[in-house]
Order: C-alpha cells, then structure tokens, then sequence
C-alpha cells in the first residue's frame, strides 16, 4: 500500500470512526502513515446489536433492505429532493405500490423507529 493510501485510509478512519482526543492537525502526513487507530467497535455491543436485529419481522428487514440494497433508478424515488435523504413517506408509498398493507407497513416502521432507539441506547 502506498502513503498516499495509507493516508487515505487513516483519513477515512477519521472521517467514519471519529477519535475522541486525536487531531489531525497536528500530524504531518508521515507521522500518520505508521499510526495504528484504535476502533471504536465493541464486540459485545455489536453481538447485542445483531441479536436485537434479528428480532426483527421480515417485513421490517426487508424495509432495511429496500433502503440499503436497492438500485439507484429506486433509491431517486424514495429520495426527497429538497433534503436528499429517504421519507417514511416514499417508502410507505414504494410498498404500497408493491402490495403491502397500510397496517403491515405502519407496524414494520414502527418496528424500526423502536430498533433504531433500542441500538442507540446500546
């Protein structure tokens, strides 16, 4: 791996995993090419986590999966143009438009609002 991917890497290390007392500033871009980032990942937390995923129903699963694996033609349906992020609305209009009922997806995205709570409480 060349510096400038290594500095790359430890760039985006600090960008997604932010360090609480670490300053790039005050490095040059040498002294971070050798550094080793701690993470900030927790295995008993992320074991907590993925237990509590996989309680959730299908339905809600799947709604993650919509969001998180569908191809952009359907991600620029669901985005809001104004905010540029995805709307309960659009996606209850997206499943509606593939079959599900009112009350199967009110329940799913309740499901998710009380998922994304419970994980960050973790």
């Amino acid at each position: 791996m060349s510096n400038d991917e290594k500095f790359f890497t430890a760039y985006m290390l600090m960008v997604y995993e932010p360090i609480q007392y670490l300053e790039l500033s005050i490095y040059s871009k040498d002294d971070i090419v050798g550094m080793t980032l701690p993470s900030k990942s927790n295995p008993e937390k992320d074991m907590i986590k993925k237990q509590i995923y996989d309680l959730l129903s299908n339905e809600a699963k799947e709604i993650i999966d919509v969001v998180i694996n569908s191809p952009n033609e359907i991600l620029s349906t669901l985005t809001k143009p104004v905010y540029n992020n995805i709307g309960k609305r659009s996606i209850k209009k997206f499943l509606r438009t593939k079959g599900w009922k009112w009350r199967v997806i009110d329940k799913a995205i309740n499901e998710l609002e009380n998922y994304v709570e419970e994980i960050n409480g973790v």
